[in-house]
């Protein structure tokens, strides 16, 4: 899924012949990266990194269609399963005008 780049003037290449970046050095990098900022780095996983996206897309009122088809998701519930924003009352209220 993730794979070794190098930069170039016109942009990011991928790095032929490389091997993708494992589960674990991936995890490794995450933990790393976030370690000055989360109280408990237990917590944080990869895919801390897919929930917080989707919570994001949520936020920005993407398309339910294009939402679903990006995060790959086929049914609803699954979609939904990540989603933990709560709807203001302002939300919820539109719809219903």
């Amino acid at each position: 899924m993730f794979r070794s780049l190098s930069k170039s003037s016109t942009g990011y290449k991928v790095i032929a012949g490389k091997n993708s970046l494992s589960y674990s050095r991936l995890r490794g990098l995450l933990l790393q990266a976030f370690l000055l900022y989360v109280e408990d780095i237990r917590r944080i996983g990869t895919h801390s990194l897919r929930s917080g996206t989707t919570n994001a897309v949520a936020r920005a009122v993407v398309p339910d269609r294009l939402f679903k088809r990006l995060g790959r998701w086929r049914s609803e519930n699954v979609k939904d399963g990540y989603i933990y924003v709560e709807d203001s009352l302002e939300e919820r209220l539109r719809v219903t005008r």
